[in-house]
């Protein structure tokens, strides 16, 4: 009896316990799971009062700032087609029957809402819901946002103060994998090393005498043996001058003596000097649209087979000042099914991204060939998770130009002075070159040249031709060149082609006998090399990589030689070493000698230490231990810098050692060296550097302890431009610690009371961006004048470049929406602030309170307004203010503005100038009476 009445009272208790679990849950598990309701309840009623305008988020991403909600017991109601349209859900409604259809995420997932019935089917199953929850209005079906929750299976929180929707499934949807795609695309480097802003050039004319910035390093040693016969050694100099001289940038070197035994207090040994104007851009000398022209010391490009301009002389060249990275530009295009998105991958880089649109192509244009190896890889994206590849390989050779271009280089020079500074070597011997390089097509590049030199007092002409062009994964390039006076013939030949991980070069050289080039005599008849990159035989050594490079060369009928080289580059426990063996025959004649040597080397780095150790050895015809040395190289506090070094040498049982320790202070650099050998002689020697640079705004020199001659600087001022005439004015005051980009790059540099900034360590001839940041400028409403400027900086002279600050201001206010009378804050509603000209300036967006604020804008007159769109969409009037920011700059505050229902009587229009704004009164607030759009 007492079991019987302790079942009775667990079945009570459990009976209370499922009855208050369904009091407390009941209502959620009939909006999804429950049974049919006894009773039918009609739905919720919605107005115009309910409207609240949200934003919509999908993990952390916004897809609509204004979604039309409605806010009203007992929820938040959202629109079931707005909302599947910004999901891509492709689900669709129509409110007059009270329906809805499509997929949740993916086709399979089947979607049917039958407002009649109060019947929801997903997925293949059927479900009730409280009719209450779900309101069909003439634009849309409106659910709420806790039931929507339920239907698509994903988590939505509606926040009605911040009048926000933030969307997280529980899977991801199709739109957050494109996403995912489209924003890797947005975060890769894009189609170059560099994004071209655009900045207007300012031309920078040379000087007849500007600059200069001076190199200066001196040295002295001191020698002996144990304690006895200790003499100074050699003192020296090296100096080296650039800057504008004869408007053109020139370079002086000059190397000698100081206080040498016998000879003068300081002596130059060795000088050489250089004229020249450069030009990034081409237009030198007119319609010769030379980017280079030379007097002096010149440095011309090499002529294959025949050789160089050697002497002092002159060049004018097309040619570019730096070699570029890119080759030419490509374009991919084709069909993009509905639904699928590509991703570009260039030599396994992420390149770009083309999501799925509505015209069912893709297209990625500008797409850069580098030199080397191009592997274009198009991966396409299906909606159900498909994917397909498509290849396309590229390998460009670098003697290619970019097709349609043409350059070309002339120069005239005495071969027999090698040195402006230099005496001839003997009578003059004027020695002329031509090259020139046209860019055929993407796929082929011509080269011709000539060269008329003194060889052997007899003056004898060169005329070559070459080709140069690439076929998917073969690069190719064929030179000949004869020798018009003898009819000698050179012959040069080379393929470079991939197979997988595997890179195969050949190259193959013949040359006549008895060839000469305009430097003198060949010391070989013919030359073939064959490597091999990228071989790995092991497998399991993931980190090991091998070449092998097989080579013949004939010096004339008797004598040849053959090798094999073997290199391998492995990584291990940290440690990277690389280990090579030579294999070489000789013949002369009937004889034959064998040749196998070797070496290794292994080296080290742990934070400030690095340590490298080196074997050099032979195995035939003897074995023999060459060399035995090791290295470690340690990084002190404040930079010092400390370098040891042993070296043995087994055959000459000699023992080397010396150590070196070298700083760069603010205005000078130090380095001081030690060596002994193993035979007592031992040596010490110190070395002191430094650089003077003018700079031109101030007129001070500025001491640094790098050697920079040979880089650019910009002067750069920023003050700030109260007429806005870009001009310094003598009222207008220089802006200190103002930071600069240059390419794009944050400088450390910084201005000073004056407002000058000394740019330094800048690659010359090439065209720089530079612009001043924002963010080191002390007053907020202090903004660049100008997005930036773009310099072509030269050695010695640093460019001054003023940068004028503007003054502008900030409007802040309160967006209401008046209602029956009483006004209350309205959220994100857009803001735009219309300068004189019509042009909108700035915009912003209401916050959840109404609060906007708008930043930036320029000095001046503006009309403040609610853009006229939205409220067209919103069925209200656009009001709009007008006011003033003045030139000292301004915080203006409590600009509010008050949205109305729209009214518009009959035969009245409103009356619109001829700049688009409605005709206002000064100070007082104004509406657009705005129609619906269609």
């Amino acid at each position: 009896m007492s079991s019987l009445h302790n079942y009775f009272r667990v079945l009570r208790s459990s009976l209370l316990f499922f009855f208050w679990i369904c009091l407390a849950t009941g209502h959620q598990t009939e909006l999804l799971y429950g049974e049919e309701k006894r009773t039918a309840e009609s739905p919720t009623a919605l107005s115009e009062d309910d409207l609240l305008l949200c934003v919509v988020r999908l993990g952390g991403a916004t897809l609509s700032g204004n979604l039309v909600t409605y806010s009203a017991p007992p929820g938040l109601f959202l629109p079931l087609g707005e909302l599947s349209r910004s999901l891509e859900l492709g689900i669709t409604v129509d409110p007059a029957k009270g329906v809805g259809s499509g997929h949740v995420a993916l086709p399979s997932q089947s979607f049917m809402l039958d407002m009649a019935k109060s019947s929801i089917i997903v997925d293949g199953n059927t479900y009730r819901y409280d009719p209450k929850l779900v309101v069909a209005l003439t634009d849309d079906i409106y659910v709420e946002s806790r039931l929507l929750a339920e239907w698509f299976a994903m988590r939505i929180d509606a926040n009605r103060l911040d009048a926000a929707v933030d969307i997280r499934p529980f899977e991801p949807l199709p739109i957050q994998q494109r996403m995912a795609r489209s924003q890797r695309g947005s975060n890769t480097w894009g189609y170059g090393s560099y994004n071209d802003p655009g900045y207007p050039l300012l031309n920078t004319p040379f000087r007849l005498l500007a600059g200069p910035s001076i190199d200066i390093s001196l040295s002295s040693s001191l020698t002996g043996e144990g304690t006895a016969n200790i003499t100074p050694g050699n003192s020296s100099f090296y100096t080296r001058l650039s800057g504008d001289l004869l408007w053109m940038s020139g370079r002086l070197d000059l190397s000698g003596h100081i206080a040498g035994a016998g000879k003068s207090i300081i002596g130059v040994d060795n000088g050489t000097m250089i004229l020249e104007r450069t030009s990034p851009t081409g237009g030198i000398l007119g319609v010769l649209d030379a980017r280079k022209i030379a007097i002096g010391d010149i440095q011309p490009e090499t002529l294959p087979l025949i050789g160089n301009s050697v002497g002092t002389g002159i060049m004018v060249s097309s040619y570019p000042i730096n070699q570029s990275s890119f080759f030419d530009k490509l374009t991919l295009n084709g069909f993009l099914a509905k639904g699928w998105d590509v991703e570009l991958f260039s030599n396994a880089n992420l390149l770009d991204y083309r999501p799925s649109n509505p015209r069912e192509s893709y297209s990625f244009a500008d797409i850069p060939l580098i030199y080397g190896l191009n592997e274009l890889r198009l991966v396409f994206h299906g909606p159900q998770g498909e994917q397909r590849v498509e290849r396309h390989i590229y390998n460009v050779g670098r003697n290619m130009i970019e097709p349609g271009s043409w350059n070309y280089q002339i120069t005239a020079t005495n071969a027999t002075q090698r040195s402006l500074l230099a005496s001839p070597d003997g009578d003059p011997a004027p020695l002329m070159t031509w090259k020139s390089t046209l860019g055929v097509n993407k796929w082929l590049t011509a080269t011709n040249y000539l060269a008329s030199a003194l060889i052997d007092d007899e003056r004898q002409t060169f005329a070559g031709a070459g080709f140069s062009g690439y076929l998917k994964m073969i690069q190719l390039d064929l030179q000949i060149a004869r020798n018009l006076a003898t009819s000698r013939l050179a012959r040069q030949a080379g393929i470079q082609t991939r197979f997988g991980p595997l890179t195969l070069s050949v190259l193959m050289q013949e040359y006549d006998k008895d060839w000469h080039t305009t430097t003198g005599t060949l010391s070989y008849l013919k030359k073939e090399d064959i490597r091999i990159d990228g071989l790995n035989p092991f497998f399991f050594l993931t980190n090991s990589r091998f070449s092998m490079t097989l080579a013949q060369t004939e010096f004339d009928e008797l004598r040849k030689s053959k090798s094999a080289t073997m290199t391998s580059s492995n990584r291990t426990w940290g440690i990277d070493h690389t280990h090579t063996v030579t294999l070489e025959r000789m013949l002369d004649g009937d004889t034959e000698s064998d040749a196998l040597s070797g070496s290794s080397y292994a080296s080290m780095t742990r934070q400030n230490l690095s340590l490298r150790a080196e074997i050099g050895y032979q195995l035939l015809p003897e074995r023999v231990i060459s060399t035995v040395g090791g290295t470690c190289e340690l990084r002190l506090k404040h930079e010092w810098l400390l370098l040891n070094s042993i070296t043995y040498t087994p055959l000459g049982k000699t023992l080397t050692a010396s150590t070196g320790l070298n700083h760069t202070f603010k205005k000078m650099a130090m380095g001081v060296t030690g060596n002994y050998t193993s035979g007592g002689a031992w040596g010490i020697g110190i070395q002191l550097s430094t650089n003077l640079s003018h700079e031109p705004k101030s007129g001070q020199w500025n001491i640094d302890g790098s050697l920079s001659s040979q880089q650019a600087g910009i002067s750069a001022q920023a003050y700030l431009d109260k007429n806005r005439n870009r001009e310094l004015d003598p009222d207008e005051p220089e802006i200190k610690d103002a930071g600069f980009f240059v390419n794009q790059q944050s400088n450390p540099a910084l201005t000073d009371a004056k407002g000058i900034a000394f740019i330094q360590g800048i690659s010359p001839n090439i065209l720089t961006d530079i612009t001043i940041s924002p963010s080191t400028l002390k007053e907020l409403l202090w903004v660049p004048a100008d997005k930036g400027v773009r310099v072509v900086p030269r050695p010695g002279y640093p460019l001054p470049v003023k940068f004028p600050v503007w003054v502008t201001g900030e409007v802040s206010g309160t967006v209401f929406n008046k209602k029956e009378g009483i006004e209350e804050p309205a959220s994100g509603i857009t803001i735009e602030a219309v300068d004189k000209e019509g042009k909108v300036a700035g915009k912003a967006r209401s916050e959840y309170d109404g609060v906007y604020i708008l930043g930036a804008l320029p000095t001046g007159n503006y009309t403040l307004r609610v853009s006229p769109e939205q409220a067209a969409k919103l069925g209200t009037t656009a009001p709009f203010k007008e006011l003033v920011i003045p030139a000292e700059g301004a915080y203006i505050d409590n600009i509010n503005l008050v949205l109305e229902p729209l009214t518009v009587e009959p035969g009245i229009e409103t009356p619109v100038e001829s700049n688009g704004k409605a005709p206002v009164d000064s100070g007082k607030e104004k509406s657009l009476q705005t129609p619906l759009l269609p």
